[in-house]
């Protein structure tokens, strides 16, 4: 066991229960190395009350603070002591939601993940005024991936100002140097009025803020004159800097000096943070605290805190706060290595004493101690201490393992037969390694020479061995070695090893990586030579090129990557430093249209969708096949359904691979294929009788080594002037808006020549439908206009796009055995209204339609709330003659909403031209039956 003596407070790694975090930021520990902030007493500067407590007392601000209903957190608060400012946000995804209902999360179990600290000099002016940090914490729960952090900014107005208002004497001065100068205007200034004076500056001071705050712009800029009586004593000439800081402008007029008040812009819903807004309200507020702590401030008049920061902040961390003091536990060192309140229970010591291990396994021993010590002195339960000594056995037995367990380079050194004392000769292991892998010695281990190469290259530090690791030729049969394949394993059953092994892989193990990427370049040779094109051929080619523009993100020099590497990937690798667009919450590992996004927040929200398309994406072209036969669509007169069943899997398999690769790729984008715009695109009823409604592009190909997959690429011009909403509403997934080749560049690898390529984008000339002849495609021709290159810029709207697709997964669900016969996409995408009508004396007539969406309808002239623009739609609607109600019965879980086109005299309508105001929270109670 480790003496208490010898334990720590702490381990760089270690992190802390939510309401351990609680209390550490009211003591003003930020770290886990238990650095502390300069503690509340030490940043008062003013002069102390006796009665104030250690630790900070944190007042909310409600104006700049979130909702206690949003689901990312916003806190602004100032300690009421020191008047330092303090923003804790804490964030949390609908999937982090889920996972803290499951059993095994207890409570928010924080690591910092990022602390820096800020000085004056690393500040602008602007920034020293408006946002004068000192300190940034950030935290990220072990368990669940909900992340906190606390920021700490420097109070707005100077400790020596607030000195310099409060001063009495100063006051007094300035009045008997007013009466000297003016005797006649300050003849009826009494002793009781010259002590309200110099007692009431900062009540004076912050109902000039006061008036700043509440000035809507609307009447006359508000003056002081220079001479009110007021003015002139509490503060003149000495408080000018003051005034001119807080933005007060002095201007003479009629001979006069006045000081004009600043005017802000209007006051939102909520203030935003680090505004100029935000700095009055944070001023006044640091008035408000120091007339609250003020003893001489009992009879004067002022708005007191409103809002205690503790009741927020425990409801947005989901903990209590804990009670006593923690530092004066006798286990204080154990309780703190363990990230616990003192308190805390046996069920809760040992949840932290699991997640600590879980972040921080190396030093697993000390937990175990610390706990066991905790047992033995607080006189724990006998299932915890059973529980300690199950840990310490295990423990032992691991230590034990590692022992007899060799040394890994030792190890890599032996199986590459390097000798002692060549062990740092770079030349001979070289030698040794090419012998091996030239003479195929090596094919019968279970372990890559590569990889043991790597290892001694890391542990020498040797350049030259990486490049020999990386650079010297591969093979198939090593390539199939660093998998741990057969030679002979089918391509469905090395796609699903590949997607394993990659998806496992973190991003630090760079080295990995990029020996897996060179390993699929024989293994693509070898099988396009064997097999031809392949489904998931493309799609090995899509882990590929993931992994290439993971590896030239990342800090691996350019020089690993060969002639032959550059060549696989179609060209020069991306530029890493090209700016990411911003994107909607929840979707950062993507970059790409509003088309995409939108599929994605529908399709892929939904936990029952996205599983029916992954398993879909798995099916072959045979069990396809075998549906539609045990359908009875393959039949003769059925050929419509049958279509719409096949686009219908289609989609569904298109939709599985885009979303598995989201889950399996690192990268900040995808590409989506061009097979799932062209399947969106396609109409299953009949063949199109018109030409397209844009000409073709002539598309060269630009690798020899290509695939069928498509790149879209996003134009430099776009990525910089991004429209977070919907990029104008003009990019689709088949293409980009213009047809500019200098803005949009569209690289298709097909592995066929170029004349081949020029020949298959130009469209036959439509033959009009005779008698007796099917208008109907026949899968062979459904199968030709999937697999198309881009031909244009066919455009449909996000709702089109989407009704195609839930069209498409509808005509699947009644086939697959997965489904069982259930729509899963009424189930999840349509809401069941219920609607009456009465027409003159007749009875109420009761109707139940499923409805998949609801209008929002703009107002004639100005603005509209979501709730009013849906009760333009729903509710209450009729004339004296025909009464109409329209409720909703009962919702979907996505709840689509579409906000129509503007209309305006003359019938014109307009997008967004009478704009709807959206809330944080929807309440749909007014319009529910």
């Amino acid at each position: 066991m480790t003496p208490a003596s010898e334990l720590t407070y702490h381990f760089p790694k270690s992190g802390r229960l939510a309401s351990l975090l609680l209390h550490d930021w009211y003591a003003g520990i930020a770290t886990t190395e238990q650095a502390p902030l300069p503690p509340c007493s030490s940043l008062r500067g003013l002069r102390r009350t006796a009665n104030m407590p250690e630790d900070h007392d944190f007042i909310r601000l409600p104006s700049q603070s979130s909702q206690e209903w949003d689901s990312n957190q916003v806190i602004s608060c100032i300690c009421k002591y020191c008047r330092y400012h303090f923003v804790f946000t804490v964030d949390t995804t609908p999937d982090q939601r889920q996972k803290q209902k499951q059993s095994g999360h207890l409570e928010h179990h924080f690591v910092v993940t990022d602390l820096h600290s800020v000085t004056e000099e690393d500040h602008t002016a602007d920034q020293n005024k408006y946002k004068p940090l000192t300190r940034q914490t950030a935290y990220e729960c072990s368990l669940c991936g909900t992340v906190a952090q606390v920021s700490m900014l420097r109070p707005r107005l100077q400790n020596k100002w607030i000195e310099l208002i409060t001063d009495q004497d100063r006051i007094h001065r300035s009045f008997r140097l007013a009466q000297k100068n003016d005797p006649e205007r300050y003849a009826d200034a009494t002793p009781e009025k010259e002590a309200q004076w110099a007692s009431t500056a900062l009540t004076t001071l912050s109902a000039y803020l006061k008036n700043i705050l509440n000035d809507d712009g609307t009447s006359q800029r508000k003056r002081i004159s220079a001479r009110n009586k007021t003015f002139t004593v509490q503060f003149g000439e000495d408080c000018e800097p003051i005034f001119e800081y807080l933005g007060f402008e002095k201007k003479e007029e009629d001979g006069e000096l006045y000081w004009l008040q600043p005017r802000l812009p209007p006051r939102g819903n909520r203030t935003l943070l680090w505004s100029e807004r935000a700095f009055f309200e944070d001023v006044r507020s640091e008035v408000q605290s120091i007339l609250e702590n003020s003893k001489s401030s009992a009879n004067q008049p002022m708005v007191r805190a409103i809002s205690s920061g503790r009741e927020s902040l425990t409801k947005a961390l989901g903990c209590e706060f804990p009670k006593g003091k923690t530092r004066l536990n006798p286990q204080y060192v154990h309780v703190r290595l363990l990230g616990v309140p003192d308190a805390a229970d046996d069920e809760i010591l040992q949840y932290a004493y699991s997640r600590q291990v879980a972040v921080d396994g190396e030093h697993r021993r000390q937990y175990i101690d610390a706990l066991g010590n905790i047992c033995q002195a607080s006189n724990r339960s006998g299932e915890l201490q059973v529980y300690v000594t199950t840990e310490r056995d295990l423990d032992e037995r691991m230590r034990r393992e590692q022992q007899s367990t060799p040394d890994p380079l030792l190890a890599s050194y032996a199986r590459l037969n390097i000798e002692e004392i060549n062990f740092k000769e770079p030349q001979m292991i070289i030698a040794q390694f090419r012998s091996l892998v030239h003479l195929n010695q090596s094919l019968t281990w279970e372990h890559s020479p590569r990889s043991d190469l790597l290892e001694i290259a890391k542990f020498l530090n040797n350049e030259q061995l990486r490049c020999e690791a990386f650079d010297y030729e591969m093979r198939h049969e090593e390539a199939c070695l660093f998998f741990r394949l057969q030679t002979t394993t089918d391509l469905r059953s090395i796609y699903n090893v590949v997607n394993s092994l990659v998806s496992r892989s973190s991003s630090e193990e760079i080295d990995h990586l990029h020996l897996a990427a060179k390993a699929l370049n024989p293994i693509l040779e070898n099988r396009e030579r064997c097999e031809g094109g392949s489904e998931y051929l493309r799609l090995l080619v899509d882990i590929q090129e993931n992994l290439w523009n993971g590896l030239n993100g990342s800090s691996l020099s350019p020089l690993y990557l060969t002639e032959q590497d550059v060549e696989m990937v179609g060209g020069a690798a991306p530029d890493s430093t090209s700016p990411t667009p911003a994107l909607p919450p929840g979707l950062t590992n993507i970059g790409n249209t509003c088309y995409l996004n939108s599929i994605l927040q529908y399709c892929y929200s939904l936990a029952e969708i996205r599983n029916y398309a992954q398993s879909c994406s798995q099916s072959s072209d045979e069990e396809i096949s075998s549906w539609l036969r045990q359908g009875g669509l393959l039949s003769l007169g059925r050929e419509a359904e049958r279509n719409r069943a096949y686009l219908g899997f289609q989609c569904a398999r298109e939709l599985g691979l885009l979303f598995q690769q989201m889950e399996s790729t690192r990268a900040k984008f995808i590409r989506p294929r061009q097979e799932l715009a062209n399947v969106v695109l396609i109409s299953p009823h009949a063949k199109p009788s018109q030409r397209p409604p844009l000409p073709p592009r002539n598309t060269v190909s630009n690798s020899a080594n290509a695939t069928d997959a498509a790149d879209i690429s996003l134009p430099s011009d776009i990525i910089e002037n991004l429209e977070t909403a919907s990029n104008a509403s003009s990019e689709t997934l088949v293409g980009l808006a213009d047809a500019d080749d200098e803005a949009s560049t569209i690289k298709i690898r097909d592995g066929k020549s170029e004349d081949a390529v020029e020949n298959s984008t130009q469209p036959a000339a439509p033959v009009a439908p005779t008698a007796g002849v099917s208008t109907e495609f026949t899968l062979e021709e459904l199968d030709t206009q999937i697999k198309k290159q881009a031909t244009g810029t066919g455009q449909m709207d996000v709702d089109e796009i989407l009704s195609r697709i839930l069209d498409h997964l509808q005509a699947t669900m009644q086939l697959t055995p997965v489904t069982k016969g259930e729509d899963l996409v009424e189930k999840a995408f349509y809401s069941k209204d219920a609607h009456w009508q009465k027409v003159g004396d007749l009875d109420w007539v009761r109707t139940t339609p499923t409805i998949r969406f609801h209008n929002a309808i703009p107002a004639e002239s100005g603005s509209r709330s979501l709730e009013d623009a849906l009760a333009a739609d729903l509710g209450l609607s009729g004339n004296e003659h025909f009464v109409a109600i329209s409720t909703i019965d009962v919702p979907s879980p996505i709840l689509p909403i579409l906000i129509s086109r503007s209309q305006h005299q003359g019938g014109e309508s307009m997008k967004n031209s009478q704009p709807i105001r959206i809330p944080h929270e929807l309440v749909l109670d007014r319009f529910i039956g």
